[in-house]
């Protein structure tokens, strides 16, 4: 039975909520046609929207995660839309998310915008992955509305800028560390005035760019947005590993001795597009300059050549592979220390 008609038997009859968490089978997102823009707001943490709805359904997914779906609508069956989050790509974040069915109605007041089919809300993403979304019980388009807003939710987890200050975003609205990468070289997304200024034009907002490509990776290939085209196959690639494997900030030291004019290297790999750091202290009267490499190359990339026996080589972006770090003794021998940050 199509999804439509599924909803529509469920508004006229549902039975009563059940104590114990119900089982869902995940909806098949690729057999889904978007109808339009999911024009939504991601609210500031703290925003008081409503009160949860007085009745609440505990569903559980095929891997065991445990989420539940609130509303206020009588004789509701929230089944239905239990299965689209089933089925959309997802881990255990899902029970850090607090779902609320409404109307569209009551959506303009939730959201703060007439327009708005759904919202999210971080609770604090600078110590927290949790979030609550609203949508639609009678949104004509609700999963593709559904998925867009987990993408919300996913945004949420993941790191990308903010916490390097970069951009204006915030952790929820940033998008994924190599997914954004990924993007700017193949579409030039900056150059197209992607960005994340509140106050901007919805489509050119960067998570809503990356929520949408969130629901392209869920097999839904309606493509909406104007702003920019629709995602590569590298850049939906570069999501899925972001989502698999998060980029987390770490860093490392390493210890070298160096004879007078010889260089000592450092090897590293990058696994993700990272702004890399690097220092170096040596010992006091020497005189140490630093390198940075490619791996498999003698071209340096980066250099401090400074007097003394510190250099530091700042915040480089560097993409994906292997490099080199050069410490040469210029003056003088002795045991180097490097530290290299990769945020």
């Amino acid at each position: 039975m199509a999804f439509t008609a599924i909803l529509c038997a469920a508004l006229v009859a549902a039975p009563a909520a059940l104590a114990a968490p119900r089982s869902v089978e995940p909806l098949d997102l690729s057999a889904v046609h978007a109808k339009a823009e999911v024009v939504d707001r991601i609210l500031p943490p703290g925003t008081s929207a409503r009160a949860a709805g007085a009745r609440t359904q505990q569903f559980t997914d095929d891997h065991g995660h445990l989420f539940s779906i609130s509303t206020d609508a009588p004789g509701v069956d929230l089944q239905p839309y239990a299965s689209v989050f089933a089925g959309l790509l997802h881990g255990d974040e899902i029970e850090q998310l607090r779902i609320e069915a409404v109307t569209l109605s009551e959506m303009g007041v939730i959201c703060g915008a007439a327009e708005a089919v759904a919202c999210y809300r971080p609770d604090d993403p600078d110590r927290s992955f949790a979030g609550q979304i609203w949508f639609a019980l009678d949104d004509p388009d609700v999963v593709h509305t559904i998925v867009h807003e987990y993408g919300h939710h996913t945004d949420n987890q993941l790191l990308n800028l903010r916490h390097l200050g970069l951009l204006g975003c915030s952790l929820a609205t940033d998008g994924s560390r190599n997914w954004f990468f990924e993007r700017e070289i193949a579409d030039d997304i900056l150059g197209a005035g992607i960005g994340c200024d509140p106050a901007g034009d919805w489509e050119h907002l960067l998570g809503e760019v990356y929520a949408e490509d969130f629901v392209v990776l869920n097999g839904i290939h309606d493509w909406q947005l104007s702003s920019v085209r629709a995602p590569t196959s590298g850049s939906l690639t570069a999501l899925l590993n972001d989502i698999a494997n998060p980029f987390e900030p770490y860093r490392f030291e390493r210890s070298r001795r160096v004879p007078r004019r010889h260089e000592r290297l450092v090897r590293f790999d990058l696994d993700d597009w990272s702004f890399v750091t690097i220092r170096m202290r040596g010992p006091r009267r020497t005189d140490l300059d630093l390198y940075l490499y490619p791996a498999g190359s003698t071209k340096r990339l980066e250099r401090s050549t400074r007097r003394g026996s510190t250099e530091r080589i700042a915040r480089r972006l560097l993409a994906p592979g292997g490099y080199r770090v050069g410490i040469y003794a210029y003056k003088g021998s002795g045991r180097a220390r490097v530290r290299v940050d990769v945020e």
